[in-house]
């Protein structure tokens, strides 16, 4: 069967042969029994009812799925085994009520699938959202709302084994920065290359661990005169990675800046009172 005959069957599916014998149930075997078909059985159906039975064949056509950008008419060497007669071969020895009456229960199941697929979209950004903040109970708690749904299970399932290992990292990582011992830590203005008065810090750390780190995420708050925090910055006194010279934070092993060294801050901070901040080791990586 040519590619034209195959066009003909998906596309041509609402052009009409008058005068021909009448064919109550779909015959599968060719494309002429499917357009004999079609033709004998649109002769007396309304518009409203041949464009549902156009779409309903076209439907199953592809294979059942309702958009037919998807499908690629291929053709093969006997000419004969083509993806449309195949995926037809469902509708055989059916009338054309019967086939209706299947379209409309899939589209009915269709509908059904695509909403719990975008439900279950909604519920993975929320945990995205969640596992960026380590609300790892949380993200937990919309796995198992997931897994409520018919196609969520395999989704839920991995999303679960996966949250689990990362909240047990997560646990492994924090009690570790307990062994992290800050040895140095000094916040004044300076005089820099960015103008005299430059809010700057030093940071000094050593590795009490048993484990080589690649990186320390370091928080700085700094405060005006009545104690309230105004601003804060992320430091990486420990940051290690193939694409650096910076090297890991070995066991045993300090992180000191040379004399004279500052991190210096992107802010003139007018209302920080010197000297005033607080400061955490808010995360850390091992080496792998």
């Amino acid at each position: 069967m040519n590619l034209l005959a195959q066009s003909v069957i998906v596309m041509g599916l609402s052009i009409l042969t008058i005068g021909c014998s009448k064919v109550s149930t779909f015959d599968s075997t060719s494309p002429d029994t499917i357009k004999d078909f079609i033709s004998s059985v649109s002769v007396d159906l309304s518009e409203s009812q041949k464009d549902e039975f156009q779409k309903a064949m076209i439907y199953f056509s592809v294979g059942g799925h309702n958009d037919l950008e998807v499908f690629q008419i291929k053709s093969n060497t006997t000419g004969v085994n083509t993806p449309i007669l195949q995926n037809l071969k469902s509708l055989h020895g059916m009338s054309y009520r019967q086939i209706v009456t299947k379209y409309r229960e899939h589209l009915k199941i269709d509908a059904k699938e695509r909403a719990e697929q975008n439900e279950i979209s909604v519920l993975k950004n929320d945990i995205d959202a969640l596992l960026k903040k380590n609300e790892f109970r949380l993200a937990i708690e919309k796995y198992n709302e997931i897994s409520t749904y018919e196609s969520g299970s395999e989704v839920a399932k991995q999303g679960l084994k996966d949250t689990m290992q990362a909240a047990i990292k997560f646990q492994e990582k924090m009690e570790y920065i307990n062994d992290i011992q800050v040895t140095e830590f000094i916040a004044k203005r300076i005089n820099s290359w960015k103008g005299a008065g430059t809010p700057a810090v030093r940071i000094g750390l050593k590795n009490n661990g048993n484990k080589s780190l690649s990186e320390v995420k370091f928080i700085v708050y700094f405060k005006n005169k009545f104690g309230d925090i105004i601003y804060e910055d992320t430091l990486y006194p420990v940051s290690a990675s193939s694409y650096s010279r910076n090297k890991p934070l070995k066991p045993g092993y300090v992180s000191e800046m040379s004399e004279g060294s500052f991190y210096s801050i992107d802010s003139s901070l007018s209302e920080w009172q010197e000297g005033s901040v607080e400061f955490k080791i808010d995360n850390i990586e091992f080496v792998d």
